[in-house]
């Protein structure tokens, strides 16, 4: 398992792509904070992984809210690793990926949400 004995906060992980990276993440060991808007949505996540034997619970989440971010982030118990942080920008390189334009990934380990704290 990949994700062994690490952490996941997923936003949007109530429903579609969100919901899909939460159920990939627990199946490779990785206890998740599905964070969502909709509280009953990202419970309905957690409960789902929980009851295929993962670790999972539910935060309802705006991303737009650095307090609401960075408990969700401790929630996870650690910051990210250097390789967790360059995987994101693999995933953005990856060209079956192009589909993906005019967002803003920030990839700083939760920095930015400390400083803006």
């Amino acid at each position: 398992m990949r994700f062994q004995d690490r952490g996941a906060l997923v936003t949007g992980g109530g429903s579609g792509i969100g919901q899909q990276v939460c159920f990939a993440a627990a199946g490779e060991g990785a206890r998740v904070a599905v964070g969502d808007l909709e509280a009953e949505r990202a419970e309905a996540t957690a409960a789902e992984i929980r009851r295929c034997k993962g670790e999972a619970h539910a935060c309802q989440l705006d991303v737009t809210d650095p307090g609401a971010v960075a408990a969700a982030e401790a929630s996870l118990g650690r910051w990210a690793e250097p390789l967790e942080s360059a995987n994101a920008i693999r995933f953005l390189a990856d060209e079956a990926n192009g589909f993906i334009t005019g967002a803003i990934l920030t990839v700083d380990g939760g920095w930015t949400i400390g400083k803006r704290m």
